[in-house]
């Protein structure tokens, strides 16, 4: 989020906007204008409390004049409010190689022990991080200083030798208590020079990633231990997951109307119920009701009610219906996309005018509802065949939260396993089983199309049929297995990609071997021989065009 000097407002008018609008939030939390719950105050506070340090940093160095404090400044309001430790690490390591004009760069953290990590790399290798760790970092961290790095005067590190690096720079920074990071960048132009002044900009900059770094840490933790409230009920820390939590978490102590979308089984009844658990109206009802259930004719009753006598059969005095059941709460439409185009217009009545009209009914019901819809189908393409009115979608979408499907989440397969396999084995009065190492391959591996249901059915028919100790692949269904065959036949050797990519950079150059060579970095020599290797395997398609 860079701030744009290019439309008139000077650094100073920056910084003094930014204040306003810190000591205008803080005003509004005072006055419980935001409301803040025990799961929000921590990471909200810990936010605001990097906002002022950066502010402050701003303030020092933003108005000191100069190329150097001006990125400096940029850099301070890029990282304001930053709450993910990687996306500060990622802002601070790109702005540093683009002010200092250099070509790559990378960001080391150290224990406490000397252990070492590359948390981020920019056109640096993981190997050739690692030389470059244990020769400099070390000694910036132990210094406490930072580094320059000249290949006319200094020798000390092979590695950047060999890699024709002419200047580089280091500068060590602080991130918690017996935990550091190094910030290193350099460049292979020589009429580039690092020194001093360069220097004492990257020690700048190093500053101020501690602080972010630090800060970012911090709010990460706090929501890792605010996945216990409202959100406890959803199981999984990946970062999808998490990432996911925290807006919804947000847009929860709003009023705003939220759509959720994802695939079926994803979970997105147990985030709307979340989601108003979190919210102001967390005392009042939560009603839900799936669009697609219901027949067409019988929908808008169930939706808004009936008067007497609005059809036969109806019962004496009328019924109220969700609509009404659902004032001060929150209303869950599921499957939105299925509504009938008839009833998406009284729906968007609804959403403008926040009234109801029971069917048979000649009066207006004022009804005060928080909407959240959710729909596994493409929304934009329904609106395109015009089976979904863009008005009402525009309506819905106010904050939209898209929910990965389970193949998307890394480990939080095996978590959501362990916990339904808990579950399960306490309704069936069995043993809890655990997963074999083969099988949690499989289990890891496998689409699971139907998402977080069809893992819950499969566990539960699994705990029915066999009640295993262990779970097996030979316990498991053999369209899992099948599945998993299917992608291991389909599945190209290093050696089949490398032939691949020999064809399509000959067929890019047509047919010009040297061009062909250049192309991928080898040698001629090296080319033919792939090409050798092809025709004794069979898989060259004949002689190519020669230029």
């Amino acid at each position: 989020m860079q701030p744009s000097i290019a439309q008139g407002r000077t650094m100073v008018e920056h910084i003094d906007n930014l204040k306003k609008s810190l000591d205008k939030v803080e005003a509004l939390i005072d006055d419980k204008k935001i409301p803040l719950t025990k799961v929000s105050e921590k990471p909200v506070n810990a936010l605001l409390e990097t906002c002022h340090e950066l502010l402050k940093f701003a303030e020092t160095h933003g108005k000191s004049g100069g190329d150097g404090y001006k990125s400096l400044y940029e850099i301070a309001l890029a990282l304001t409010g930053a709450t993910d430790p990687v996306v500060v690490t990622e802002t601070v390591l790109d702005e540093a190689i683009k002010h200092l004009g250099c070509e790559r760069g990378m960001v080391v953290e150290v224990s406490s022990e000397g252990a070492m990590a590359i948390r981020v790399a920019r056109s640096v290798g993981q190997e050739e991080a690692i030389d470059i760790s244990s020769t400099l970092v070390k000694a910036a961290v132990e210094s406490g200083e930072g580094i320059i790095y000249d290949s006319s005067e200094d020798s000390a590190s092979e590695s950047l030798i060999q890699r024709q690096v002419t200047s580089g720079l280091l500068s060590p920074f602080e991130i918690e208590k017996d935990r550091y990071g190094v910030l290193y960048v350099d460049t292979r132009d020589p009429s580039i020079k690092l020194g001093k002044e360069q220097l004492g900009f990257l020690n700048k900059i190093a500053e101020l990633a501690g602080t972010a770094i630090s800060a970012a840490i911090r709010i990460s933790r706090y929501l890792d231990e605010g996945m216990s409230g409202a959100f406890g009920t959803v199981i999984g820390g990946s970062p999808a997951m998490r990432r996911l939590c925290e807006r919804s978490r947000r847009v929860a102590r709003t009023g705003e109307t939220v759509l959720l979308l994802g695939e079926s089984g994803t979970g997105k009844e147990v985030f709307a119920r979340a989601i108003h658990l979190e919210s102001k109206r967390a005392d009042g009802p939560f009603e839900a009701i799936n669009c697609s259930a219901i027949p067409d004719d019988l929908l808008e009753s169930e939706l808004f009610g009936y008067a007497e006598g609005a059809f036969t059969g109806a019962k004496k005095g009328g019924k109220q219906g969700i609509f009404e059941l659902a004032v001060d709460g929150t209303l869950f439409l599921d499957e939105i996309g299925d509504m009938p185009a008839l009833l998406q217009a009284k729906l968007l009545r609804v959403l403008q005018e926040k009234a109801i009209r029971k069917v048979g009914g000649t009066k207006d019901i004022h009804v005060d509802v928080r909407i959240i819809a959710a729909t596994n189908q493409d929304l934009d393409q329904r609106m395109e065949d015009g089976s979904f009115r863009e008005d009402l979608y525009y309506r819905l979408s106010t904050f939209p939260l898209q929910l990965p499907p389970l193949r998307g989440r890394g480990n939080d397969i095996l978590e959501l396993t362990d916990f339904f396999l808990g579950k399960f084995a306490e309704e069936l009065e069995v043993r809890k089983p655990t997963l074999s190492p083969k099988a949690t391959y499989y289990f890891l591996e496998y689409p699971w199309k139907g998402n977080i249901r069809e893992l819950e059915n499969l566990l539960k028919r699994i705990l029915i049929d066999h009640e295993p100790n262990v779970i097996h692949p030979k316990h498991l269904p053999e369209e899992m297995l099948d599945a998993q065959a299917a992608a291991v036949s389909d599945f190209q050797t290093l050696e089949e990609l490398g032939h691949a990519h020999v064809l399509k950079a000959l067929n890019l150059v047509k047919g010009n071997r040297s061009k062909a060579a250049n192309l991928l970095e080898i040698s001629e020599a090296t080319l033919y021989r792939w090409i050798n290797d092809m025709k004794k395997k069979g898989s060259w398609p004949g002689d190519e065009k020669e230029e």
